[in-house]
């Protein structure tokens, strides 16, 4: 019996979890899978010598895609050190989407980290990115954020806020809104999806560590006696 009280009080402690990434390979660690794109996949070792427009790759470094973008590694250095990059398209474009399932009244952070990717210093200036960040339960996409890329091979975040309502599921993109093609070309890493603590999850810590510390008093007590 005491251990299902103790069981019980450490259930009633847990709160929502901060640490967990709802999105199925953020960081692209497993490569092309888990995420739908408006762009095509070209595979390493069929880049034709430059990444066209409109296509994507999953790769360790830009050069590798084209000899006029810019040489840099993954946001976060793991050991597979992929990352999306893509050729920007001359239309409003999905770069990634992908559809997670979430929990009723949850308040939740959508971010992403990006780069522009043009040009070394033999080529033109670029033409930077337009990204927003995007979610939708059904009844149409709402911008979580927004920002235009600067700077050339630099890891920038921006993220957001999203309070669900009763959905189960909801549909998230990343789009690039820059209709330029030339110099319009970019990389994304470490896209993630977590859900925020509300401050009843933390009283709900506190209660709970609370029963529990009485539990072990309790029985400490009676130990003695």
């Amino acid at each position: 019996m005491k251990a299902f009280f103790l069981a019980s009080a450490l259930v009633l402690a847990a709160p929502v979890s901060a640490a967990t990434n709802l999105v199925t390979n953020g960081n692209f660690s497993a490569g092309n899978t888990g995420f739908a794109s408006d762009y095509s996949y070209r595979a390493p070792g069929n880049y034709g010598g430059a990444l066209a427009e409109g296509l994507y790759a999953i790769d360790t470094n830009a050069i590798n895609t084209h000899s006029a973008w810019q040489s840099f590694g993954d946001n976060t250095g793991d050991a597979a050190g992929l990352y999306f990059i893509a050729n920007g398209a001359g239309f409003n474009s999905v770069a990634w989407a992908q559809t997670i399932a979430v929990q009723a009244g949850y308040s939740y952070n959508f971010s992403a980290f990006a780069a522009n990717l043009c040009c070394n210093a033999n080529q033109a200036p670029p033409n930077f990115s337009e990204l927003t960040l995007e979610a939708d339960a059904g009844s149409g996409f709402a911008t979580i954020a927004t920002f235009t890329l600067s700077g050339v091979g630099t890891w920038l975040v921006v993220g957001g806020n999203y309070v669900n309502g009763q959905n189960t599921s909801l549909a998230l993109r990343i789009v690039n809104t820059n209709t330029i093609a030339g110099g319009n070309d970019f990389a994304l890493d470490d896209i993630s999806f977590n859900a925020v603590p509300e401050p009843q999850s933390w009283m709900m810590l506190i209660a709970g560590f609370g029963l529990v510390g009485a539990a072990m008093r309790r029985r400490s007590n009676a130990v003695a006696v």
